[in-house]
């Protein structure tokens, strides 16, 4: 059997999509290795990517995921559901994001330098070019070229994520 959409991409877990998912005090019970924090209007949230996800993309807690968790669909999995894209057609772009994660991931890399490019393993894309800009802000040498490639990868990526998998996205035109 084919392993599930979901769980072969994962990204809503991973904080590809999300940072943060909303969760109750009753969930926050129900989890207690999670990583929750409060905002300042009293709001509770858990940190994404989860710790509960399994590095084949299942979840650990799936019985007693959060409620927003266990409702979500991106828009992706809503387009197979709907039968407006195939399974195949679905994994296909499920694929590229990976790609695109991976080149992303690769340029801010590259851009680090080989002395520097160690510390931003296991770093999700967004916190690799957050930390190049951190260094050059702390007067560390970072290629300007490298670091615009890195951008430029990144900026792909979130127009990737954008285009398949958030809710918000409209055509315009």
């Amino acid at each position: 059997m084919a392993v599930p959409l979901c769980v072969e991409c994962s990204m809503c877990c991973n904080g590809s999509i999300f940072s943060r998912v909303p969760v109750s005090a009753e969930e926050q019970a129900r989890l207690p290795n999670g990583r929750f924090f409060t905002k300042a209007d009293g709001a509770l949230r858990m940190r994404l990517g989860c710790n509960f996800l399994g590095e084949d993309g299942s979840c650990a807690v799936y019985d007693k995921r959060p409620k927003t968790c266990a409702t979500y669909a991106c828009r992706l999995l809503r387009r197979v559901n709907e039968g407006k894209i195939d399974d195949g057609s679905a994994r296909n772009i499920v694929s590229s994001f990976k790609s695109y994660v991976a080149k992303a991931k690769e340029a801010c890399a590259r851009a680090a330098g080989e002395d520097r490019a160690k510390a931003l393993e296991g770093k999700d894309a967004d916190a690799a070019y957050a930390q190049l800009r951190v260094w050059r802000d702390e007067g560390v040498k970072i290629d300007p070229i490298k670091q615009d490639e890195a951008r430029f990868h990144l900026h792909v990526l979130h127009e990737f994520i954008r285009l398949h998998f958030k809710s918000s996205y409209r055509k315009s035109g």
